[in-house]
């Protein structure tokens, strides 16, 4: 199948939400969707041969895996999903302060596993499911570093079909997920990568992955999308361990962990640039330069760091928010002033224009339009939609 298309992604995605309500969520709009129809794709493809599985790395809520579950029984009532999902269940005490967690703790007891599961058989049984379809996510709580492929292979024999590549939070733990997917018994040939922390701050190692695997011909990309990072499949097991191969302590915050050398990071970086406005991402493309500021951080260069900043204020996108962009000027005042404040804001001609009510009007226009339009994930081939 050369892409997937579907005009009703807007209204499959609202009844999602409705039925996830204020629960928290790592989820945008388009990754609802997208797994809305991957999930369709795959029950059709693999469900008259029986269970398959997909991994869900890294659970947070469990938005994911429910969001692969609606889709799948929306085919077939008895779908053959299954979901493995991996976490430590774990939350950092910062992420305690959101409300919505704390109307969850309020509610469910806990961000344990306990609690996850609780939250995921409600969210099934109002979502008319037959009983026991929770069952089809399976919740374990292990360090990915401490997985093996023999535990892997118990749960799911053939392998996985898809993997949600979502707790690669540190680089020794990407190291881990890398082995599992160039292993063949665990990713197949055929098995669809989901990257899903392609544009967290600190876990660059994510696109640096993303990069090695292409690179050894590991991958090729399957789905590309403007909005969500390119989907990539599985045509072979080249090994490439270690994938960060300088990891070294951080004296600062996690994101300055250096993963690999400047040089390789930095041209990484360029090259995946290229590499996304070949695809017609070009949106994407400008999201990954701000990243690249990351890589001149840890570098040390923090003078090339700002007027590489500044170039990209001066010729941003007027209709593409700017929130990598403020994002990384905010790391850039860190590390020079050594006070933390996420809320500041590169001041500029530039952003005052593109904060004019005209661009903020368009902006949002074309946001809604484009939700209410067909969801089109076209294969690597094809231009991006």
């Amino acid at each position: 199948m050369n892409e997937l298309r579907s005009w009703s992604s807007y209204w499959k995605v609202r009844r999602l939400s409705r039925l996830w309500g204020n629960s928290p969520s790592g989820l945008s709009h388009y990754d609802a969707a997208v797994y809305l129809e991957l999930a369709e794709h795959f029950e059709h493809l693999h469900g008259p041969h029986g269970p398959y599985w997909i991994f869900d790395l890294g659970t947070y809520f469990g938005h994911s895996a429910f969001s692969f579950l609606i889709g799948a029984n929306k085919v077939s009532p008895q779908s053959q999903l299954r979901v493995l999902s991996v976490d430590l269940f774990d939350q950092p005490a910062w992420l305690h302060t959101s409300k919505s967690v704390q109307d969850f703790v309020r509610k469910f007891g806990s961000t344990g596993l306990d609690a996850i599961g609780k939250h995921l058989a409600t969210v099934c049984a109002a979502s008319g499911m037959q009983a026991g379809a929770c069952d089809q996510i399976k919740l374990l709580q292990q360090d990915v570093t401490q997985l093996s492929a023999e535990q892997l292979l118990q749960i799911a024999p053939k392998g996985f079909v898809c993997f949600l590549i979502d707790c690669g939070k540190l680089p020794d733990v990407m190291n881990s997920i890398m082995q599992f997917c160039t292993d063949s018994r665990i990713a197949p040939k055929g098995s669809l990568l989901v990257f899903q922390d392609f544009f967290d701050w600190h876990a660059p190692w994510n696109l640096w992955a993303f990069w090695k695997l292409l690179k050894a011909g590991n991958v090729r990309v399957k789905y590309a999308h403007r909005r969500i990072p390119p989907m990539v499949e599985i045509v072979g097991h080249t090994n490439i361990h270690p994938v960060c191969d300088k990891i070294e302590a951080s004296q600062f915050e996690s994101w300055c962990t250096p993963y690999t050398s400047p040089d390789n990071e930095l041209r990484m970086f360029d090259e995946v640039t290229a590499f996304l406005q070949k695809l017609n991402c070009h949106e994407l493309a400008v999201r990954v330069q701000c990243l690249k500021t990351g890589a001149l951080l840890r570098a040390g260069r923090l003078a090339d760091a700002e007027t590489w900043l500044n170039g990209l204020d001066s010729k941003w996108p007027p209709l593409l928010k700017d929130g990598e962009l403020q994002n990384a000027y905010a790391r850039l005042r860190h590390l020079k002033t050594g006070n933390k404040d996420l809320t500041i804001v590169l001041e500029s001609a530039h952003r005052r224009r593109r904060q004019s009510a005209v661009n903020n009007w368009a902006r949002a226009l074309e946001y809604r339009l484009r939700l209410m339009g067909a969801l089109v994930l076209h294969s690597g081939q094809s231009q991006s939609s």
